[in-house]
């Protein structure tokens, strides 16, 4: 019994797995890179609406498609910091 009370006493974080560290890291590099990727790919789509040589439903589709990947970059970037809160000041009165 002594045994387990002295386990139950310790305290403190336990350590992190350097192979969690990263694989954290590496999550993180492909979602930039995907982001990076998906935002390009809006970017030459909006490229591809001003091309002369394609038919006018071509450059329509790619305005489209276009503001749609746009759209959700930026709605990927809103998800993905943080929001900020204003304090509100309260009077005791």
């Amino acid at each position: 019994m002594a045994k387990h009370a002295a386990a139950e006493t310790v305290t403190g974080k336990p350590r992190v797995k350097w192979y969690w560290r990263v694989l954290f890291a590496k999550v993180w590099l492909a979602a930039a890179f995907l982001f990076l990727s998906l935002l390009g790919a809006g970017v030459l789509l909006l490229m591809a609406s001003a091309d002369s040589s394609l038919d006018a439903s071509q450059r329509w589709l790619a305005l489209a498609a276009g503001i749609g990947v746009l759209a959700s970059c930026a709605y990927l970037g809103h998800l993905a910091l943080p929001r900020r809160r204003l304090a509100v000041v309260q009077d005791s009165d």
